[in-house]
């Protein structure tokens, strides 16, 4: 179990005063004879630990996202490394089907997803690094309801095994009613460099 334990700190690339760290809980918990399920090991570790590793597996990945992007809040994003949880998706498995509904921000930190509609052979690659679910946000902030979710206009399927972490939309729910003035400024950002110049110039007067 242990060379497991080593092999996924050394995969994802975790530093080494938080893989000792790691490694000495897995140890105290082998002693105890409890289980230790690599899969999600995130999910047995103290949660201070566990928040340093999510912030050193997502925080590049969060930078990508344009809402959560240059959010000028430490505390928005380490709400998000607490509420953020570790999902295994096995190879050839669907993650969402075209027209389900999304229900989650998706941070991928190993393996790769395809992305595809029904009768196409256009296929979009997704993986380590990358994100899936943005529709999810913009749809917070352009509904009337906190109950509709948006939903799905490709398949989403693992070519290989994929381990990421995932927002859920109850989550997203919490943290964008916790920071709200903060997110809606930053809609107000990106919408205004969205605009044409002159349009810009009347934002910038109001």
């Amino acid at each position: 179990m242990e060379q497991k334990v080593e092999l996924w700190i050394s995969k994802n690339g975790i530093p080494d005063d938080l893989g000792s760290k790691i490694m000495n809980y897995v140890r105290f918990r082998m002693q105890e004879e409890k289980d230790v399920d690599i899969e999600y090991l995130l999910r047995i570790l103290p949660p201070t630990l566990g928040v340093s590793i999510k912030k050193h597996m997502c925080f590049s990945i969060l930078k990508k996202v344009p809402f959560f992007e240059n959010i000028d809040e430490d505390h928005v994003y380490e709400t998000i490394y607490k509420i953020v949880k570790p999902v295994v998706y096995p190879e050839r498995s669907y993650i969402i089907r075209k027209e389900e509904p999304i229900d989650m921000v998706l941070f991928i930190t190993q393996g790769m997803i395809w992305s595809f509609g029904s009768g196409t052979t256009q296929m979009n690659r997704l993986q380590k690094g990358d994100h899936f679910g943005k529709e999810l946000i913009e749809w917070k902030f352009e509904s009337s309801s906190y109950d509709d979710f948006p939903i799905s206009t490709t398949n989403l399927k693992a070519h290989n095994k994929v381990e990421a972490f995932a927002l859920m939309e109850s989550d997203l729910n919490i943290l964008l009613s916790k920071y709200w003035l903060k997110f809606y400024h930053k809609i107000y950002v990106i919408n205004k460099e969205l605009m044409p110049v002159g349009l810009k110039t009347v934002a910038a007067i109001l």
